[in-house]
């Protein structure tokens, strides 16, 4: 607890002793809305991959198969 000394020897909390937790209460406030906004952005980019992915697969030919590129060679 923050006190102030007056010139009567008597000690009192002073008036503004919650500006810190004010100012902490600030500081997390803006803390989740960054991070709001980062999550709403990673969603939207979630989503994005998500259509080109879908989009991709509708255009191609079915299944790719790969095939071994591996040669062996007898010595």
């Amino acid at each position: 607890m923050s006190v102030s000394s007056s010139t009567t020897g008597g000690r009192r909390r002073l008036e503004n002793d919650n500006h810190v937790f004010k100012w902490i209460d600030e500081a997390f406030t803006d803390e989740i809305q960054q991070l709001d906004n980062q999550v709403r952005m990673l969603k939207e980019e979630v989503q994005f991959l998500k259509a080109t992915i879908r989009s991709e697969s509708e255009l191609s030919d079915g299944p790719k198969i790969m095939e071994p590129k591996i040669k062996i060679s007898g010595g």
